[in-house]
């Protein structure tokens, strides 16, 4: 038998269908803000003008599916990584 004991204590419980979609939004808004805190000091434009170009929206459709599946620690990284820039 195994000897591996788990504290159940410190266990967060499973967030919901609603909780992961909005992790996905938030995750696809801070994606486009570090977008945007990249473009800016090379010379782009505003991303509001990328919404429909394809690398863009594959872009925040990694961080949106980054969102879904990580959740609050995808999003605790994203806002630590923006807050040092």
């Amino acid at each position: 038998m195994s000897d591996i004991r788990i504290d159940e204590d410190n266990l967060r419980p499973a967030p919901s269908f609603i909780e992961r979609i909005k992790h996905t939004f938030i995750s696809v808004l801070l994606g486009a803000l570090i977008a945007q805190i990249i473009a800016w000091p090379l010379g782009f434009r505003s991303i509001v003008l990328w919404y429909d170009e394809l690398p863009f929206l594959i872009f925040a459709g990694i961080f949106g599916i980054l969102g879904y599946i990580f959740g609050e620690r995808f999003i605790e990284t994203l806002t630590k990584k923006i807050n040092e820039w």
